[in-house]
C-alpha cells in the first residue's frame, strides 16, 4: 500500500493536531528549556487557516490507507539582498512530520 500527497484542507485540522502532538512531544523531551506543553491544541484553527490562505506557503499531507500519516509545511522566501547571493526565491521546509508508526516507508522523502 502506497501513500498519496495532497494539499491540506481546513477539515484536516484534527489530524494535523494529532501529528503535531507527537512531534511536539519529541521536541519537549529533547529540548525542555525551549519547548513546553501547550494548553489545549498546540496549533490553533486560525494558525492552520493562515497557512492555508498564505500565497507564500503550502501545507501538504500524506495519506496512507485513507489516514493522514504526515505533513509538510513549506514557505517560499526571497534570497537576501547581499552581493554573494543570486536574486531569486527558494522554498524552506518549516515543518516535516511523519507518524512514528509510518516512518521508513518513503513518506518524508
Amino acid at each position: 500500500m502506497g501513500h498519496v500527497i495532497r494539499k491540506a484542507r481546513q477539515d484536516d485540522y484534527v489530524d494535523l493536531c494529532i501529528l503535531c502532538r507527537e512531534s511536539d512531544s519529541l521536541h519537549r523531551r529533547l529540548l525542555p528549556r525551549v519547548f513546553r506543553t501547550a494548553r489545549g491544541q498546540a496549533r490553533t484553527k486560525a494558525y492552520v487557516r493562515a497557512i492555508l490562505s498564505d500565497k507564500q506557503a503550502a501545507l501538504f499531507v500524506a495519506e496512507r490507507g485513507g489516514r493522514i500519516v504526515g505533513f509538510a509545511h513549506v514557505r517560499v522566501r526571497a534570497a537576501r539582498r547581499i552581493p554573494i547571493l543570486v536574486p531569486g526565491r527558494y522554498a524552506v521546509v518549516e515543518d516535516l512530520v511523519v507518524r512514528k508508526r509510518a516512518r521508513r516507508r518513503g513518506i518524508g522523502r
